[in-house]
This record gives C-alpha cells, sequence and structure tokens, in this order.
C-alpha cells in the first residue's frame, strides 16, 4: 500500500490527465493494434480507464466501505444507480441496440468514475479544494481552443481533423449574410464550451481569494470574451442568475463581483456573435422559425416517442437516431403549409437529426416513466440535502446545472459534462468553496 501523500500526488497526476483527455479527444487514425482485432480508435475509453482503476489501487478498500455505509450517501446514489439499470434494461428493447448499448456502457463508465472520484474526495482531504482549482485551470484550454479555433484557421482544420470539431458551417451566427462561426474549440459544443467557461468562472468568483489577482483579471477578460463568440443564450441567462443570487447573498466581495460583472457585460458585448444574438431576438421572422423548427418542436417530437414507449423509453441515444422522421412528423401535423419534402423550392426547409435539448426530455423519451421518475428522485434528494445543510452556494451551481440541462442539446451525452456533473458532485459537500486555509495572498 503506497502513503497517503505519494497516493495522493497519484491522484492528482492522473486526475489532470482524465480532464486533459475529456476535453482535447484526440481521435488516432491508425490501424496499430493495442489488443487483437481491436484497433486504437475503436477502443476511445482506454484513455480514461487508468484514473478508476488507479483510484481502486491507491485507496484502501475499506474506504469505499466505509464510504457507503453512509446512509447519505447510499440515498444519493441509490436512484442513480436504479436510473443506470433502466437505461440497460431500456437498451435490450431499443430499436437502435447499438447506440443505447454504446450510450448505456458511457453512462456506467462515468459512473465508475464518479465512485472513484467521490471516494478520492473522500479519503484525501484536499482533494475537493484541487477539483476546484484544476477544473479552472483546465478551463484556460478550453478558452484557448475557442480563441485559437476563431482566429487560426489552420488550427481550426487540426481540431476538425483530429479532435471531432465539426465544420464551421454547423455552429453560426449572420448578420445579414455574413455568417460568423461560434468557435467551440475541443468540446465540440459551442453551448456546452459556453456552459464549461461560464462555470469556471462562477468558481473563479466565488473562490477569488484562492486564485491571484492577475490570473483572475486575465481569465474574466478573456473568458467573458470567448464565452460572447459563443452566444451561448442559456449559459448567459444562468450566469445573470448567479450574479445576482451572488450579490443578494454577499458570498464574495462587492468590489470583486462588480470587476466580474463589468468585465463580463463588456468583453462579450464587443463580439459579433453577442449582436448577431441581440438583433436576432429582436427579428419577428427569426423567432417564428426557432418557434417552427427549434426547442418547442423538438420537445413535441420528444414526446411522441415517450407516447409509443412510455414505460422504459425508446432506449439510450435512440432520439436522436429516430428524431428526424419524428420531427418531420410534427411539423406535417402542426403546420402542413411548410415545405419540407420539395428541396428544389425556394422556401424548403431541410430538417435534421438532433437531441432533445432537455434532460428532462431524454429522460422521458429513452428512459420512459421510470427514468424519469428515478431523475426527479436524484434532483429531490439533492435539493433537500443541500438546503437542509444550508449549503446555498452548491444550491446555486445544482439550479445553474439544472437550468442549462433543462434547455441544452448536450446534456447528458457528452463526455465533458458528465465531467463536469461528477466533480460537482463532489465539491458540492463543502458548499463548492476552498477552505481559507488554502487562501493565496496576491496583494
Amino acid at each position: 500500500m503506497l502513503n497517503k501523500k505519494t497516493a495522493y500526488f497519484i491522484f492528482k497526476l492522473l486526475w489532470v490527465y482524465f480532464l486533459a483527455a475529456n476535453i482535447a479527444d484526440l481521435r488516432l487514425h491508425t490501424k496499430l493494434d493495442l489488443i487483437p482485432f481491436l484497433h486504437v480508435s475503436e477502443i476511445p475509453f482506454i484513455k480514461y480507464i487508468p484514473f478508476a482503476a488507479a483510484a481502486l489501487i491507491i485507496i484502501p478498500a475499506k474506504t469505499f466501505i466505509e464510504y457507503f455505509r453512509n446512509k447519505e450517501v447510499m440515498t444519493k446514489f441509490l436512484p442513480l444507480l436504479i436510473l443506470l439499470v433502466v437505461c440497460w434494461f431500456s437498451t435490450f428493447y431499443a430499436d437502435f441496440p447499438e447506440t443505447a448499448y454504446r450510450t448505456t456502457s458511457r453512462y456506467s463508465f462515468y459512473f465508475i468514475v464518479l465512485i472513484a472520484l467521490a471516494v478520492s474526495a473522500e479519503y484525501f482531504e484536499d482533494a475537493p479544494a484541487f477539483l476546484i482549482k484544476s477544473f479552472v485551470y483546465i478551463n484556460i484550454f478550453v478558452i484557448a481552443g475557442s480563441l485559437l479555433d476563431f482566429y487560426v484557421p489552420g488550427f481550426h482544420k487540426l481540431l476538425v481533423d483530429h479532435f471531432d470539431r465539426p465544420e464551421a458551417k454547423h455552429s453560426v451566427m449572420t448578420i445579414g449574410t455574413l455568417k460568423i462561426m461560434r468557435p467551440m474549440g475541443f468540446l465540440t459544443d459551442s453551448n456546452l464550451t459556453a456552459f464549461s467557461i461560464s462555470i469556471s468562472m462562477l468558481l473563479l468568483l466565488v473562490n477569488n481569494r484562492h486564485f491571484n489577482k492577475y490570473f483572475r483579471y486575465i481569465f474574466i477578460s478573456l473568458g467573458s470574451y470567448a464565452f460572447g463568440m459563443l452566444a451561448s443564450r442559456a449559459s448567459l441567462v444562468m450566469c445573470l442568475f448567479a450574479l445576482v443570487f451572488i450579490f443578494i447573498f454577499r458570498i464574495t466581495e462587492r468590489k470583486e463581483l462588480y470587476v466580474f460583472t463589468v468585465s463580463f457585460i463588456f468583453f462579450q458585448a464587443v463580439t459579433p456573435q453577442t449582436y448577431s444574438r441581440f438583433i436576432t431576438q429582436v427579428d419577428e421572422e427569426k423567432l417564428e422559425n426557432e418557434m417552427i423548427f427549434g426547442r418547442p418542436v423538438i420537445w413535441k417530437a420528444a414526446f411522441d416517442v415517450f407516447k409509443d414507449n412510455p414505460v422504459i423509453g425508446a432506449g439510450p441515444g435512440n432520439f436522436f437516431e429516430q428524431s428526424q422522421e419524428r420531427i418531420l412528423s410534427v411539423i406535417v401535423r402542426e403546420r402542413p403549409e411548410i415545405n419540407i419534402s420539395d428541396p428544389h423550392s425556394k422556401f424548403y426547409y431541410q430538417i435534421g437529426k438532433g437531441n432533445p435539448h432537455s434532460i428532462f426530455m431524454v429522460a422521458l423519451a429513452e428512459t420512459g416513466i421510470i427514468g424519469l421518475l428515478s431523475f426527479l428522485a436524484i434532483l429531490i434528494i439533492w435539493i433537500s440535502n443541500l438546503t437542509k445543510r444550508k449549503l446555498f452556494v452548491s444550491l446555486m451551481f445544482f439550479f445553474c446545472f439544472l437550468f442549462v440541462s433543462a434547455l441544452s442539446n448536450f446534456a447528458p451525452y457528452y463526455k465533458f459534462y458528465l465531467v463536469m456533473c461528477i466533480i460537482f458532485f463532489c465539491i458540492s459537500s463543502m458548499n463548492s468553496t476552498i477552505p481559507q486555509r488554502n487562501a493565496v495572498n496576491d496583494q
């Protein structure tokens, strides 16, 4: 058995590796065999196994046992486990079993990582504080990736060729006839990139005493600028809610809050994407198109999937596979005058595949009423626990996660979104704040 100091050092190294591997999801186009008959590109999880495996080696088995003897811990994990069982059960009856298997396998893997990290955070006293700091620091690469994606064409091509980054045309804003890219960087989804950056900035704000002053100001300035280029409405509303909450409950110093708010508003306001988003919001035609082809119609399509599979759902990931047909069906039913069949017509609208754009609709459509009830149980238990223990900063972050997840296409499918949820699970018990003994004197 390793001594605790050495074990903690290994934990920190592997956790940073795990974060980096989930951000920079490098795809190796190679025929190199690591295991007979399996190529590197066909084993995406092989990069993440070391962290979960190492936790079993560097942490005593009795620590795992003691952790799960806690009734509060078991109350948190039980509905998660039930939801995972429902996912596996619905996988066997899915119309697209390969997709369901792949998606549920991902959920299962990150469930194991959650256990490993939660026990690590309990075993190593400074681990929760390290999780907060490492998440803030790793977002330097998220911000840099976003900026380079927009300003350096060669870097954008590198992301497209080797990091699963979709072409620029898949996420753009418009000003007249001009199309402007939303630079998602490494994370391959502009809204997820915005969410990660905004959560890291809020964590930095409420823990400002533990970071160097000059680092804070540079991070907030560049982060706000990158956030503006991503033009994520859900994350913007989330940030405004959090800032009001922080102001009312005096969670941080007024000066720090004012500097953050002014920088946040100014640096994103100067981006062309923010300007495009503003004029879109006052354009009646574009707003009408969004109502016809945006979230409302996708939610109705997801509800149709639920009605056909009410008990255990259609299977994880299966909405995407049938979404095009389902969305077209909703449009034909509710707006038959819209041309979705004749591509040669001037007013033709092309409909593609998409995710449900709401974690609630994901639970309903893909895991049925049993899955949705399990998910709601998770939320109720968490809200009750945080409220009872008066962990109001964590409660704020909980509602931030919930609000964005209820409106976004990446929840819960994307790997880094799951990583963010795992981190929050492990830092919420310390109110998402770093103990004062770790404060940095930057004056």
